[in-house]
């Protein structure tokens, strides 16, 4: 499953794995590998952390072995680059739809079309919450480049 690991990535993860294997022991408490997770710069999933320790204890281990260790990194960056896959695809879709909307070309969109378009997504507060998020400086038009932003904040 490390198929879509460099031999670099794998030295890497291997050197991170065993500064914190301090016993050199072959395997990590499982509650250390979200430092070994920070050592190499990534910011650990509180989720798949939990997800990984409760299948790991399910099975009746506590710990996790550097085979293991490779295996859930070469897992998370197939997932991490699935997820960044989709969120580029929704911001092209997006930035697609709202081009439709500028009806001179030039990047801008009446907040009045915005809205009723919206209207049947959001309504009452949430959509006028949402136009004075749109449109910042109050002038009625929105730059939809900007737009997709707004609405990509939080994928």
């Amino acid at each position: 499953m490390t198929d879509n690991l460099s031999q670099q990535q794998i030295a890497e993860y291997i050197e991170a794995f065993d500064l914190f294997d301090t016993e050199g022991q072959g395997s990590l408490p499982l509650e250390k590998v979200p430092h070994v997770l920070q050592a190499l710069g990534l910011v650990p999933n509180e989720y798949n952390i939990q997800s990984l320790q409760q299948s790991k204890l399910e099975e009746g281990e506590t710990s996790i072995d550097c085979m293991g260790f490779l295996h859930l990194m070469a897992t998370s960056r197939t997932e991490a680059a699935a997820r960044e896959a989709t969120v580029r695809a929704r911001w092209e879709m997006l930035d697609a739809a709202l081009a439709t909307l500028d009806r001179t070309d030039t990047g801008i969109i009446q907040c009045s079309d915005l809205k009723r378009v919206m209207k049947d997504v959001l309504k009452g507060e949430d959509l006028e919450s949402f136009l004075l998020e749109a449109d910042k400086d109050g002038i009625g038009k929105v730059s939809y480049k900007e737009l997709v932003g707004v609405l990509m904040q939080g994928v």
